[in-house]
């Protein structure tokens, strides 16, 4: 895989940066990009080539039956894209073995690929964006490389693997639970959302160090939802939104008892979600309820949200844990109302700029209808939508994020 005539190289002040990347965001995709890291890529890069840096993606898919050799598969200015395919039941052994393995030894042509990958590019820095097995290997190949890294922490894997622990051995786990307490060791930067998710961090999975840590919150334009809302009489129906995948982790147990405790008490009140119900039989009953008593809107884009923001007159996110979900500063551009449990990573902004009332204990169905009665209609607190407004303007937190880089580069 030699480098080729025109290979993107960095200059004196612009950098060239190799991260995780994704298949829906290749220039020839017609697929949108699916979730937050993949999001919040596309719309990174696009910004780092604005500003006249480079981008190689790296796209690591467990699909194949072999190791494949790491191909370009895409390339025009200022971006290229590289495309490693990993066998599938590696992930499988790694995730179900009944005893300790070394994980290393397992993946060695993955981790030898990447770091060859590393040689021939030259970056100046590696950004690891969320965390996971593929992500692993970038942390382990960059360490090989002695590159610096920095890594955005868009999740806790950790407590993800213990959510959805019935998937794996206890072996399996504890191992890559064991992946991600490396990160401290051999990441030259560490960029948390929120205090939140960083205090989380430190007590359930690792020590960090206060030097090599940085709070840096997810990017919005908040000029793309922007629009009046027009408040409702009380009497007419009561529009309930959710706007999340469906999964253990956001909580749509929760919805349906709330659901069933407000056609108990007969409230005018109409819920919808956005999501997509898998068709199995697992959870069926649940499945079954939801499709009958919510109103299923498939995925929107970015217009589509905006509108679906308009037309609801509460977004509810119930989650067991969230670290910075993008739906709390959708609904603020849109002024439309949201109210979190205590596990979105957004409680802190919440009680500190007088939105505690928008905090709900959605385990308890009766409690939260007394505490959404209470707020219907009433408007969040300027003091938090200011906030949330100046801390989140995707120039500020992109322009965060290049002098962070280029200080990491200038101390390694």
């Amino acid at each position: 895989m030699p480098p080729s005539e025109n290979q993107l190289i960095s200059t004196k002040n612009k950098m060239l940066i190799l991260s995780n990347d994704y298949s829906n965001n290749l220039p020839n995709s017609k697929h949108h990009a699916k979730g937050g890291p993949a999001n919040f890529a596309k719309r990174f890069k696009s910004f780092l080539k604005k500003e006249g840096h480079s981008w190689f993606g790296l796209i690591v898919e467990f699909n194949s039956t072999k190791f494949s050799k790491l191909k370009p598969v895409s390339k025009i200015k200022g971006l290229q894209y590289y495309k490693l395919e990993i066998p599938g039941v590696l992930v499988k052994k790694l995730g179900r073995t009944p005893k300790k393995i070394d994980a290393e030894k397992l993946f060695e042509p993955a981790i030898n690929l990447i770091a060859e990958l590393i040689k021939i590019t030259r970056p100046d820095i590696i950004f690891l964006n969320g965390y996971a097995v593929s992500n692993w290997l970038i942390l382990k190949a960059a360490q090989k490389e002695k590159i610096p890294v920095a890594i955005q922490h868009a999740g806790i894997w950790t407590k993800e693997l213990r959510i959805y622990k019935d998937f794996f051995s206890l072996a399996g786990r504890k191992i890559m639970e064991g992946m991600e307490k490396e990160i401290p060791k051999i990441a030259d930067a560490e960029i948390f959302l929120n205090d939140w998710s960083r205090r989380y961090f430190n007590v359930n999975v690792a020590k960090t160090d206060k030097n090599k840590t940085h709070i840096i919150p997810l990017p919005v334009d908040f000029r793309n939802y922007a629009c009046v809302k027009h408040r409702k009489n009380i009497g007419q129906t009561f529009n309930i939104g959710i706007i999340a995948r469906w999964d253990r982790i956001k909580n749509h147990k929760a919805v349906a008892a709330l659901v069933k405790q407000v056609q108990k008490f007969k409230l005018p009140w109409k819920f919808y979600s956005v999501t997509v119900i898998p068709k199995t039989n697992k959870n069926k009953e649940l499945k079954d309820f939801y499709r009958k008593n919510i109103v299923i809107v498939p995925p929107l884009d970015q217009k589509g949200i905006k509108k679906f923001c308009q037309q609801m007159d509460l977004l509810i996110l119930p989650s067991h844990f969230d670290v910075s979900p993008n739906v709390v500063l959708e609904a603020t551009g849109c002024d439309t109302p949201i109210a979190i449990s205590e596990n979105v990573g957004f409680v802190d902004d919440f009680k500190k700029y007088g939105a505690n009332d928008w905090v709900i204990n959605f385990n308890n169905a009766n409690l939260a209808i007394k505490k959404i009665l209470a707020i219907a209609n009433k408007p969040m607190p300027d003091k938090l939508r200011n906030f949330l407004f100046s801390s989140h303007q995707s120039d500020k937190v992109f322009k965060d994020y290049i002098r962070l880089f280029k200080q990491l580069i200038k101390n390694k």
